[in-house]
Parts: C-alpha cells; sequence; structure tokens
C-alpha cells in the first residue's frame, strides 16, 4: 500500500515540508487510474438510469416467452397463463415512460409516432411527467 508523508526539503536555514510518495510508487499514475475507474463508474451509473424505466416490460415479455414455451411443451406450472397475459399486455399496450426514455437515448427513432399514439411530441410529454420519473 503505498503512503503519503511529509519530507522536509529547502535549506536548512529555509525548510520547506513537501508530501511525497513512498519510492517507486507512482502517486500520478494512481490518481489517473482512480480517475478512470470514476469515470466508468459514472458512465455505468448513467446506464442503470436510463434502463431502468426498461426493466418491467423486459422482464414482462421474457417471462411471457418462457411461459408460452412452458405451455407448448406441455410443462405446466401455476401461473403460467396470468405471466402470459401480462407479457401480452406490456408487448401491446403504450407504455408512455418507457417510451419517452427510448427516444430521449436514441434507442428508438420514431418520434412521429410517439406524437400519433401519445397527442403530443415526447419532449412535452417528458416535461409533463419529469419530476415523477427519474430515467430524465
Amino acid at each position: 500500500m503505498l503512503t503519503i508523508s511529509p519530507v522536509q526539503t529547502g535549506t536548512y536555514s529555509r525548510p520547506e515540508t513537501t508530501y511525497c510518495n513512498d519510492a517507486g510508487g507512482g502517486l500520478l499514475s494512481r490518481l489517473r487510474k482512480m480517475e478512470e475507474k470514476v469515470n466508468r463508474l459514472d458512465a455505468l451509473e448513467a446506464e442503470v438510469i436510463m434502463l431502468r424505466p426498461l426493466r418491467k416490460s423486459a422482464v414482462g415479455i421474457r417471462a411471457r416467452f418462457f411461459a408460452t414455451s412452458r405451455v407448448r411443451a406441455g410443462m405446466g406450472g401455476i401461473g403460467l397463463q396470468a405471466s402470459i397475459d401480462d407479457g401480452n399486455e406490456i408487448a401491446h399496450r403504450g407504455d408512455v415512460v418507457t417510451d419517452i426514455c427510448l427516444l430521449r437515448h436514441d434507442l428508438i427513432e420514431y418520434h412521429t409516432t410517439f406524437t400519433y399514439l401519445y397527442g403530443m411530441d415526447w419532449r412535452a410529454a417528458m416535461n409533463l411527467i419529469g419530476k415523477l420519473i427519474n430515467c430524465f
């Protein structure tokens, strides 16, 4: 582990104290590595914030796929029809929050379709509900 300690520099008549790292320990390179890690964490946090609203839709649609596959294979199970119904609803109904997030982060490009479906531009919708939602 690197340490930083005070070292007396200057002349005997005008001593000064400088803080230095141990011999052979590149403090500047370590600080740069720390900065790179922080930047990567910031990027991950931004991605998590962007994708958070999509989680419910993604999980619901994938659960529908698994439930449908089990039914077709005759595997059965409790709650399969409920998973299929929930997934169908998610896949085939509007979800203004998810759609705004997708448009906001350029994951879909159908701006005019949003206006057609919801009766307003996605940016106007984002401004109306932005305080309620954490992805903006």
